[in-house]
């Protein structure tokens, strides 16, 4: 097994103490953006709203890019990126693929899009709880250890 070398607990927190991890942002940004894509499936021919929710969605877009490529580079080993990353591909586009054949209404589309950010607010909520228990192995092993600059994780 190898070891992933993680930042110290007081690295990265603001100065009220408050730390943002990536696996914490993400879920804040799947959630946001699954409500801001159901809101126009609500409100049909409110343009105003919609037009909100679009500058929400848009601004969860531009936080998802770099918190999930910080998040992948910390879980992914950097030999098997390519790979795994081709791999998640594959049922993307084929979902896309259904979803253009069938041509759903705008009103299904968003639905479904919100239900997929929903699903992955989900999943990403129970990651966060991973992760958070792998830091808290590292910091008892590091503790153990005698080592205090780093949490040491166990990749399994």
């Amino acid at each position: 097994a190898g070891e992933l070398a993680a930042a110290p607990a007081a690295a990265g927190g603001s100065s009220s103490g408050a730390q943002w991890s990536e696996s914490g942002v993400l879920l804040g940004i799947c959630g946001a953006g699954a409500l801001s894509l159901g809101l126009p499936a609500l409100l049909p021919a409110q343009p105003i709203p919609t037009f909100a929710c679009f500058l929400v969605f848009e601004f969860c877009i531009g936080l998802y890019f770099p918190a999930s490529g910080t998040l992948k580079s910390r879980l992914v080993p950097e030999d098997a990126r390519a790979s795994t990353y081709a791999l998640f591909r594959v049922p993307l586009n084929v979902l896309v693929l259904f979803v253009l054949v069938l041509h759903f209404s705008d009103g299904l589309t968003f639905v479904w899009c919100a239900f997929l950010l929903a699903l992955a607010s989900h999943f990403m909520r129970q990651l966060k709880g991973d992760l958070a228990a792998r830091e808290a192995e590292g910091a008892q092993a590091a503790k153990a250890s005698g080592r205090s600059s780093s949490l040491v994780l166990e990749v399994k």
